[in-house]
């Protein structure tokens, strides 16, 4: 509604103006000399027009009676129109129409004028000191695909626009409702896009010139207008107002001329908006005291009074500078984004556009520094120089593992055995990984004193398991991606993971198994290798046989510590032990046993008649056995050794003896089993020495289990003339 209400007052303006140019856009002024003549035919007069141009048309208020002349050239250039006028019937007054051809330009004289027979009378036609003053744009909608249009309407014809042939735009010349002269200018947005792209950041001024519309008339002056920021389906609307030397009020015209720096400046004189061209503007005014004011971005406003009596009055302004520059520079700042205000500008070292005077917050942020911050002023005319010193952040880190590890930084795989980088101050998960083992993790505060520092990882612990594979029929190679290679049958200790095995035995098809192998677990594969060209397909089931089971029993193996305690019959003693070994297919063993009573280690005698006041015994023993594993939860073990056994008396003196006739000292035999349930164990035994004392054993005691080590190549696992496919 606004845009239409807006629209509507723009044409009665136009209809106005174009009304009110008939009354001053061309000006008649009368030569206040008369001159009179003999030679003037009876009742008649005449009226000379003189005017610049040939194209003038002149009619009368009685013009069936009257007879213009066609124009003469005279020597100072100018041109003399003659009207005969036919004063007879007593019809003396007049009044001229003089008219612009080709224009909307005329002028009429203000009242009646009596002419007296052999009058002459002279008349000064004054045409206007065109000029173009755009009016603000309306924006309306335009309703093309691909397409925006910038419209002026004047109430004049002969409008020139002159635009880049690059711009490609179409120029169509129309009417409006109220016979104003439309002039509309249709740009192609996308070929504008195009040009935007091509020549907008990198050939500004090339792209200014693209873009700009040159409006004027013929002998006129030049105005501009940019399309640089149309859209597609979007038109604006500019009236056109022309401004004119003569008519009302300009009776006695007088020129202001002005000159002012910088040129894309504007002016007004008594408010109102003069044209200007390049830093020039001049306008005609009546006598006495005006209002100038000069403005322009960046400039301090200029606004004075002028005080013009007759002729003409030059001016010269130069506005003073209201901006400054900022130039940001500094070793460390080098590279820092620079912010002003908050708004993103450029990289240092930097040198600001234009900035008005004032205060504003630089700020400037780095990659591994500290953000900077600072308030500065700028002043008119001058360049401010922040000198910026950036605080570092960050610190040079070495991250090494051994074996080769992968090191992972917050989640993100970085490099393999070490990685060297800048790391910002923080903390960061720093992980250790590799196939086959268990991933160590750490947590590292990463601050600017640890520049240039070497922090060794912890290594990933590997993860083993059992792959026992057997063949059928046996003596088959093995090996894999890894080059590991055995004959089988063999349980092999490996790391866990996938394993692509190939499987080859002489006049037999080679067999390829995929295995996937888990930490602490026997993986059993059991395979039948068929005879050359009678293979049945790995799918089959009776062909190929993978399990979990548990460790053979055969693999199980290890270091047994025991400790037990024993009664001996017939004396009702207890004693201890300790039992260590080899707990094997075919291990060994040691057992030590006493009651820690050590009196019957001394052989004397006791004296004759002597009376005991105590008594004990001392038993010691120490057997060497062989460990046989029977199951997997049993084993037996059989053994040979010493024992000792003695009677011991205290007699009166306080001393202890131990008479020939109590001393037993032999062969100790053991015989016994061990029930192993990892980690546990659990021994039962029974031992004699020399027949005479008996010995039942109890222990209890741990294993340290022991996988068995990985098959390297052997000759005996590469038989000669035997090859892996």
């Amino acid at each position: 509604m606004k845009m239409a209400k807006r629209l509507f007052l723009s044409l009665i303006l136009l209809m106005a103006l174009s009304w009110s140019s008939a009354q001053e856009f061309l000006s008649l002024h009368e030569l206040t000399e008369k001159h009179e003549v003999d030679e003037m035919p009876v009742h008649s007069a005449e009226a000379i027009f003189i005017a610049a141009t040939n194209d003038i048309s002149i009619t009368t208020s009685n013009k069936s009676v009257d007879l213009v002349a066609a124009p003469v050239r005279k020597k100072d250039g100018t041109y003399e129109y003659v009207v005969i006028l036919d004063l007879s019937g007593g019809h003396t007054d007049r009044h001229f129409t003089v008219e612009k051809r080709g224009t909307t330009f005329r002028a009429t004289t203000k009242r009646k004028t009596l002419f007296a027979t052999g009058d002459r009378r002279y008349f000064f036609v004054e045409e206007p000191t065109l000029k173009v003053m755009l009016t603000q744009p309306v924006e309306k909608p335009y309703m093309v695909k691909n397409e925006a249009c910038v419209e002026f309407i004047s109430p004049y014809p002969n409008l020139r626009i002159d635009t880049s042939a690059l711009l490609g735009a179409r120029i169509v010349n129309s009417l409006s409702e109220g016979k104003a002269f439309v002039t509309s200018v249709m740009v192609n947005t996308s070929k504008l896009d195009n040009l935007r792209e091509l020549y907008g950041d990198a050939l500004p001024e090339l792209w200014e010139e693209l873009t700009t519309l040159t409006v004027r008339f013929d002998s006129s002056n030049a105005n501009s207008v940019s399309v640089a920021g149309l859209e597609q389906r979007v038109k604006l609307q500019y009236n056109i107002v022309p401004v004119s030397g003569g008519g009302k009020g300009m009776e006695n015209p007088n020129l202001l001329n002005f000159s002012f720096s910088p040129s894309e400046a504007v002016i007004r004189i008594d408010g109102e908006l003069i044209p200007s061209v390049q830093g020039k503007a001049s306008a005609y005014v009546s006598a006495g005291r005006h209002q100038y004011d000069i403005e322009c971005p960046y400039y301090h406003t200029v606004s004075d009074t002028v005080n013009i009596v007759s002729g003409q009055r030059d001016l010269e302004i130069a506005l003073k500078p209201a901006f400054g520059y900022l130039k940001v520079s500094g070793d460390r700042a080098r590279g820092a984004t620079v912010l002003i205000n908050g708004k993103e500008v450029g990289t240092a070292p930097y040198t600001s556009d234009r900035l008005t005077s004032g205060n504003y917050t630089v700020e400037l942020v780095k990659d591994l520094h500290l953000p900077y911050k600072e308030n500065v002023t700028i002043s008119d005319g001058e360049t401010y120089e922040l000198m910026a010193s950036l605080v570092v952040d960050y610190a040079h880190v070495t991250f090494a593992v051994n074996n080769d590890a992968d090191i992972y930084i917050n989640g993100e795989k970085m490099a393999q055995g070490h990685y060297i980088s800048d790391f910002r101050t923080g903390t960061y998960v720093v992980e250790a990984r590799k196939s086959g083992h268990t991933s160590t993790l750490d947590t590292f505060n990463i601050i600017p004193a640890m520049m240039d520092q070497v922090i060794v990882l912890k290594s990933p612990t590997p993860l083993y398991g059992l792959l026992a594979i057997r063949t059928k029929p046996a003596k088959a190679l093995v090996s894999n991606a890894d080059s590991l290679f055995c004959t089988t049958p063999r349980v092999v200790r490996t790391l866990v993971g996938d394993y692509d095995l190939t499987i080859y035995k002489s006049k037999r098809d080679t067999i390829y198994v995929k295995a996937n192998l888990e930490a602490r677990k026997c993986l059993e594969v059991k395979v039948q290798l068929p005879k050359s060209g009678k293979k049945a397909g790995n799918e089959d089931s009776n062909f190929v046989k993978m399990k979990y089971v548990r460790v053979p029993v055969a693999y199980v193996r290890g270091t047994l510590f025991s400790v037990n305690t024993s009664y001996t019959h017939p004396y009702n003693l207890w004693s201890y032990g300790l039992t260590v070994g080899r707990l094997r297919r075919f291990g060994w063993s040691l057992a030590l046993n006493t009651n820690f009573h050590f009196q019957g280690l001394n052989s004397k005698t006791p004296p004759a008649h002597a009376v005991a006041t105590d008594s004990n015994i001392t038993y010691f023993g120490a057997t060497l056995g062989l460990v046989m594993r029977t199951c997997n939860p049993l084993s037996v073990r059989v053994g040979a050794g010493v024992g000792y056994y003695a009677a011991n008396f205290k007699v009166g003196d306080g001393k202890w003896y131990a008479p020939k006739t109590s001393k037993v000292f032999g062969l100790q035999t053991d015989i016994g089993l061990i029930f192993h349930a990892h980690p546990l164990i659990l021994t039962i035994d029974y031992s004699t020495v020399m027949l005479r004392f008996h010995n039942f054993r109890v222990g209890l005691g741990f294993y340290i289990q022991k996988s068995p080590h990985a098959i390297t190549k052997t000759k005996k696992d590469h038989p000669k003339k035997t090859k892996a496919p």
